[in-house]
């Protein structure tokens, strides 16, 4: 936890995209009291890897509407794997109480419809 700032790619954490479209990674850090980052935006369809770690104290994610429900420990990284098939906002909190400010630790998967094709 100590060296995330200067640890690839921690010292980066968002989102990377593998396959143009299909599959993206998400690296993000969970710390007293917000995810870094708070909010992601991918296609519908695509693959989504989550690699979490903490910078402070045990953390947890819960998206809502989904199967996705994962520790997030310092030292330690953290994966899980998911596709969205529906467009939509799938909000997700801190489940494990991590301090005074726990209540508002929370973020955002925003999925995207496909692109309109033809256009007017």
């Amino acid at each position: 936890p100590e060296t995330l700032a200067t640890t690839p790619p921690w010292s980066e954490p968002g989102l990377r995209e593998v396959v143009p479209g299909e599959e993206y990674d998400l690296y993000m850090i969970g710390q007293r009291f917000f995810f870094v980052p708070n909010e992601v935006t991918i296609p519908v369809g695509a693959k989504l890897n989550i690699y979490a770690t903490s910078s402070d104290v045990q953390h947890g994610i819960k998206v809502q509407d989904t199967n996705i429900n994962m520790m997030v420990i310092p030292g330690q990284v953290s994966k899980l794997s998911a596709t969205f098939e529906e467009a939509g906002t799938y909000d997700y909190i801190c489940h494990e109480y991590c301090g005074l400010g726990h209540a508002v630790m929370w973020g955002r998967i925003i999925v995207e419809p496909p692109a309109a094709e033809g256009g007017a």
